[in-house]
């Protein structure tokens, strides 16, 4: 049975942003050297998805070599959906996609996982799935979200919108329409009081209330005032968090800088964001001091944490 159209995967597109394959840091991928695809993800446990010309996927190994038939669907990535994708493995298993026709004659799609054999281990009766980590994995079904084991088994009971990546145990999670923060036993670690939350790193999560911004820690404490006027914050990173807002009143791109841990802005907004990249760029994050970013003239480029640009090697 299949529970999500391709018109509603924007209600989950926190999940699908925590699973997509682009936009990873070049340090980080690893793609093999193989032609005829129309998209080549990284390496994640000797394998890589891959996406045919006729919009199916399967999974190439290092040199290449076609282990995994091409028998599942593509994914739609980026905000507007432009691109298609794959999901990576991650702990033995990968999200796959099949769709399916309904009774309207509209195209829905079930997940489910297969580990690296390509058999089936968890079937296809998901609306939506993200990659297991430290053995959970953030799923979708008829009745909303929760999370189940490498087994199937339901850990978390699907009774929220949403889920997000847990760290350290806790990870923010929605519900009639408010954010709060809950550990894997289901157990409620913050009140269920704000209009958005992003996932904790280094041990802050963004929250929003009145279309403003701060950051809480994992006891629930205010740390930095929700008095930041950004349209998005992303998670901090070398003690420096990403700041979004759009370019214009009526432009879909952004323009993004930094804050320091006391919501200061210390890089000022300069540097680009186009619509359809999405919010959670691990290239904005800061590693050894530098993180890439791009101009409003398209020219990628790396800066160190004064805002100045640098080698990116």
């Amino acid at each position: 049975m299949a529970f999500l159209s391709k018109n509603n995967l924007v209600l989950f597109s926190s999940i699908a942003l925590l699973m997509m394959s682009q936009n990873v840091q070049a340090d980080t991928c690893t793609k093999p050297k193989v032609k005829g695809y129309e998209y080549v993800g990284c390496l994640h446990e000797g394998l890589a998805g891959v996406v045919t010309k006729d919009n199916k996927v399967g999974f190439v190994n290092q040199s290449g070599k076609l282990v995994i038939p091409s028998i599942y669907d593509a994914e739609s990535m980026g905000e507007g959906g432009e691109v298609s994708g794959t999901h990576d493995f991650s702990e033995g298993l990968v999200s796959v996609h099949r769709s399916i026709n309904d009774s309207d004659g509209g195209m829905q799609g079930s997940y489910g996982y297969i580990d690296t054999t390509g058999k089936v281990v968890i079937p296809f009766t998901l609306g939506y799935t993200a990659k297991f980590s430290n053995g959970l994995a953030i799923v979708q079904n008829e009745n909303g979200t929760g999370a189940i084991d490498k087994t199937g088994k339901t850990i978390i009971p699907f009774q929220y919108t949403d889920i997000g990546d847990f760290v350290d145990g806790i990870a923010h999670a929605s519900k009639n329409e408010k954010y709060g923060f809950i550990d894997k036993n289901n157990k409620a670690v913050t009140p269920f009081m704000y209009d958005n939350a992003k996932s904790f790193k280094e041990g802050l999560a963004g929250v929003q209330k009145n279309n403003r911004w701060g950051y809480i820690d994992k006891t629930g404490k205010v740390i930095i005032p929700i008095s930041l006027p950004y349209e998005h914050v992303g998670q901090f990173s070398e003690g420096l968090a990403p700041v979004y807002a759009y370019v214009s009143t009526n432009d879909d791109n952004m323009k993004f800088g930094y804050i320091d841990r006391s919501g200061k802005l210390v890089i000022p907004l300069k540097f680009s964001k186009p619509y359809g990249d999405k919010i959670e760029n691990e290239e904005h994050w800061f590693k050894n001091g530098k993180a890439k970013v791009m101009d409003f003239k398209g020219q990628t480029f790396c800066i160190n944490k004064q805002g100045a640009k640098i080698t990116c090697k």
